[in-house]
């Protein structure tokens, strides 16, 4: 995804909660969610429990949105380019690609595994993923995971995923940030308060079954 297009889905504005609220919502993460937690500015954000600090595995009480691509090689480089002596040879870059491309299938993999879980309990998390994708969704669908593409070729040498987003590698930039902090909030709206409908829907049940 453009820098561009990210900044105009983490401005969208957020919807109040219509009905009453059902359950508490909580994230729980290492330090990528305690990014995400920097970025809170909106009173819906003092709604969210923050359990976020260094070391801790990410996971949900509500469901889980999977693993964050993220690349080893650029870590690598982000901590090496301290170094004014390191100097990266042709053979190193080619051999941290590699073990990238090996990374991001293994994430894949576990990340559909995850989505199976989900969809075995009906949770449909929102996925933070596509926010990295160079192409659209649905082209990503087609090939994500697969070392060859009919229509992209190889997708080792063609990166599926817009790494510059993660300022070191592994961490969202400012505005990745933004809007998984937006993409989350939205999702707890959705499963943590009850619509005015339904709560309409069952008073009606109740009152019918009363009589």
């Amino acid at each position: 995804m453009s820098l561009v297009k990210l900044k105009k889905n983490a401005n969208r504005p957020i919807p109040s909660p219509e009905g009453p609220q059902k359950y508490r919502p909580v994230l729980l993460g290492d330090r990528i969610g305690a990014k995400i937690q920097k970025q809170k500015n909106h009173s819906q954000h003092r709604n969210i429990t923050w359990w976020c600090e260094g070391g801790r595995n990410a996971n949900s009480q509500l469901y889980n949105p999977g693993n964050p691509i993220f690349s080893i090689a650029e870590w690598n480089k982000k901590q090496k380019e301290k170094n004014i002596k390191y100097k990266k040879s042709a053979d190193l870059e080619e051999d941290q690609s590699q073990k990238d491309h090996l990374l991001e299938s293994q994430l894949i993999e576990v990340n559909k595994a995850i989505q199976q879980i989900n969809q075995e309990n009906n949770h449909k998390p929102a996925n933070f993923n596509s926010d990295l994708y160079r192409t659209s969704n649905r082209q990503a669908k087609k090939y994500k995971g697969d070392t060859e593409s009919k229509r992209h070729g190889d997708t080792e040498s063609r990166r599926l995923y817009n790494i510059s987003l993660l300022y070191d590698g592994i961490h969202p930039s400012y505005h990745l940030a933004r809007a998984w902090l937006m993409k989350f909030t939205i999702q707890t709206i959705k499963d943590c308060w009850v619509p005015n409908n339904q709560v309409e829907a069952r008073e009606k049940d109740i009152n019918n079954n009363s009589i």
